[in-house]
């Protein structure tokens, strides 16, 4: 688009012309139009500091709004290619600035090329390259560029062109610095589209905010039932406490009163569970007081519980890539202690008691819905336009009421009473006060009770 078709698409959107606008992720820097209520990211950003930046336009008036995030892993080659592109090798600022050099004008020491046709000159790929390396020898005071009345490539003088390239003080720790810092910001960021725990919580946790809980609103939350603000009972307060004693116990206690890792998560997964394989047999770990204290659960249940341990900043990984070990952070030593609450997203489906039986959390947990009975096509069909007609008059999406697993774990179970329902994933004690009355009325009346 040219400036002034940008200019007149803005001004619609920041007018009320326009109810849509799709853009770069450049647009909305410094502009407050209060009641977006919708912000979609078509690929991932660079960093989860410009995903907080970007989401957080949406529903500045206070009022509800959603935010999307479409994420493919492929997608992150996109990242990758402007991390290259803002991350020149010193070896390509010497040779643009060597080019320049070469080429600048004997009186003015002037060029007038454009960023491509730089990039053309040096055979290289990446013209975001090219500014990147202009930018760094900007800061050396070897160049400066200015702009041209009239003309929309800017001049480039060499500040003195018997400088040679090989004697600017350029830090190349420094730039290696920066591309590593580029590179692990957009690790995060995958870890963040990855992450099977509260949205809002890991990104408070990413930011050092590490008592946020459960904001009971991102996709994670609704598919787990997760209320907001709900914290954990005693009884999985205990089950969290338990699985930390056993990553303490495998892992040695330093001087400073911090943890170093010792083994992999696998392995201290079996010794929680009390497998008897032959290669863990072979280890200290049978011989912890720990071993097999979570028998009840299985390896799968456990890991995911792992996983929601350390999206809540209860464990850290060290050791190397190969072999990454795990023990406590300082918060999980303060929950083991019991001296801080554990405030992470439980990833099974709610429910009252851990001590139901097996069968009934197996349910819940892994989304086994035919394990609640027969499915009932009818009887969902009626829960679906229900759902939807509640939707419609909160003006909010149909699966914020609920999602179709929990509407099929419904008109599977068919239950009539709240206390019945609450077995079903995805339904936890606010939507059950909010919606489910509405819901056990349909079931009800279709069972003939």
């Amino acid at each position: 688009m040219t400036d002034e078709q940008r200019e007149e698409a803005q001004n619609a959107f920041m007018n009320r012309h326009a109810d849509i606008v799709i853009a770069t992720n450049a647009f909305g820097m410094g502009i407050d139009r209060a009641d977006v209520r919708f912000v979609a990211h078509f690929e991932i950003p660079g960093s989860v500091e410009a995903y907080y930046q970007e989401a957080g336009r949406a529903g500045r008036d206070g009022e509800e709004a959603y935010c999307e995030l479409l994420f493919n892993h492929a997608d992150l080659r996109t990242q990758e290619f402007f991390i290259e592109g803002v991350n020149p090798g010193i070896p390509l600022i010497v040779e643009l600035y060597e080019l320049l050099r070469k080429h600048c004008s004997a009186e003015t020491h002037d060029v007038m090329w454009s960023l491509e046709e730089m990039a053309e000159r040096l055979k290289c790929r990446n013209a975001m390259q090219v500014g990147a390396a202009l930018s760094v020898l900007i800061r050396n005071g070897a160049i400066s560029r200015h702009d041209v009345p009239g003309q929309r490539v800017k001049l480039t003088r060499v500040t003195d062109p018997s400088v040679s390239g090989l004697k600017i003080p350029l830090d190349e720790d420094a730039l290696r610095e920066k591309e590593v810092r580029d590179r692990e910001k957009l690790k995060a960021m995958t870890e963040f589209a990855y992450s099977s725990g509260c949205r809002q919580q890991w990104i408070l946790n990413y930011f050092g905010e590490e008592d946020g809980v459960p904001c009971g609103r991102c996709d994670q939350c609704l598919a787990l039932g997760v209320e907001e603000g709900q914290s954990l009972g005693e009884e999985e307060t205990l089950v969290v406490r338990q699985a930390l004693s056993g990553i303490a116990r495998a892992s040695v206690r330093l001087a400073d009163g911090s943890w170093q890792g010792r083994w992999g998560r696998t392995k201290i997964i079996q010794m929680l569970k009390g497998a008897k394989t032959q290669e863990l047999l072979r280890t200290s770990l049978v011989r912890l007081s720990t071993y097999g204290i979570l028998s009840r659960w299985s390896e799968d249940d456990i890991r995911q519980l792992f996983r929601a341990m350390q999206m809540a900043g209860l464990t850290r990984m060290s050791g190397e890539a190969d072999r990454p070990l795990i023990t406590l952070s300082p918060k999980g030593n303060e929950v083991m202690m019991g001296r801080k609450k554990a405030s992470l997203v439980w990833p099974f489906a709610r429910r009252g008691k851990i001590s139901v039986s097996m069968e009934q959390a197996r349910v819940r947990s892994t989304g086994n819905l035919a394990a609640l009975g027969e499915f009932d096509e009818d009887l969902f069909l009626k829960l679906k336009e229900l759902r939807n007609e509640l939707a419609r008059e909160a003006g909010i999406p149909a699966y914020a009421v609920f999602h179709n697993s929990t509407l099929e774990g419904l008109a599977r179970l068919k239950p009539t009473t709240r206390r019945g329902a609450m077995n079903v994933h995805g339904i936890g004690e606010q939507k059950a006060a909010r919606y489910l009355d509405d819901f056990l009325e349909v079931i009800a009346e279709h069972c003939g009770v």
